[in-house]
C-alpha cells in the first residue's frame, strides 16, 4: 500500500499507475496526471489537486474530503461511493463520469461541467453549483436540498425523484428534463412558467 502522506507531487506523471488503498492525504499535487490510473479506496483528503487530471481513472470508494481541486478533470472516471465532502471543485470537468452514491455535500462546483454524468443516488445537499452544466446528466434520486443552483443548466437531465427542497434556482434551466417525482417544495427562483411545466412533468412543487 503506497504511502505518500504530506508529500509534494507538483506535475507528477502517474498515468495508468496503480495506487489502490494509497494514503495521499495532505499532498500537494497540482497539475499532476493520473489519467487511467487505479486509486480504489485511496485516501486523498485535504490535498491540493488543482488542474490535475483523473480522466478515465478508477476511483471507487475514494476519500477526497476538503480537497482543493479547481479545474480538475474527472471526465469519464469511475467514482462510485466516493466522498468529496466540503471540497472545492471550481470549474471541474466531470463530463460522462460514472458515480452512484457519491458524497458531494457542501462541495463548491461553481462552473463545473457534469454533462452526461451518471450520479444517481448521490448527495449534493448544500452544494454550490452556480452556472454548473448538468445537461443530459442522470441525477435519479439525487439530493440537492438547500443547494445553490443559480443559473445551472439541467437541460435534458434525468431528475426523477430528485430532491430540490430549499434550493436556490434563480435562472436555472430545466428544459426537456424528466422530473417525475422530483421535489421542489421550498425552493426559490423558479418562474411561474417553469413551475407549470415541472408540475405537468410530475414534479411536486
Amino acid at each position: 500500500m503506497p504511502f505518500f502522506y504530506g508529500t509534494a507531487m507538483d506535475g507528477l506523471e502517474a498515468s495508468f499507475g496503480t495506487f489502490d488503498g494509497s494514503d495521499l492525504r495532505e499532498v500537494q499535487a497540482p497539475r499532476s496526471c493520473f489519467k487511467g490510473a487505479s486509486l480504489s479506496q485511496a485516501r486523498l483528503s485535504q490535498s491540493n489537486f488543482s488542474q490535475a487530471c483523473f480522466t478515465s481513472a478508477f476511483l471507487p470508494q475514494t476519500e477526497w474530503r476538503q480537497v482543493v481541486a479547481s479545474g480538475v478533470s474527472f471526465s469519464t472516471a469511475q467514482l462510485d461511493h466516493s466522498d468529496f465532502l466540503e471540497s472545492i471543485l471550481l470549474g471541474a470537468n466531470l463530463s460522462q463520469a460514472q458515480g452512484h452514491s457519491v458524497n458531494f455535500v457542501g462541495v463548491d462546483l461553481t462552473g463545473a461541467v457534469l454533462r452526461q454524468a451518471v450520479l444517481d443516488w448521490s448527495d449534493m445537499t448544500q452544494a454550490i453549483a452556480v452556472q454548473a452544466d448538468f445537461r443530459h446528466a442522470s441525477l435519479f434520486e439525487v439530493s440537492l436540498e438547500a443547494a445553490n443552483l443559480m443559473r445551472a443548466n439541467f437541460q435534458g437531465a434525468d431528475l426523477r425523484r430528485a430532491n430540490f427542497e430549499g434550493a436556490q434556482l434563480d435562472g436555472a434551466c430545466f428544459d426537456h428534463c424528466r422530473v417525475s417525482g422530483a421535489l421542489f417544495t421550498g425552493s426559490t427562483g423558479l418562474t411561474l412558467a417553469q413551475r407549470n411545466v415541472l408540475r405537468k412533468g410530475g414534479a411536486i412543487i
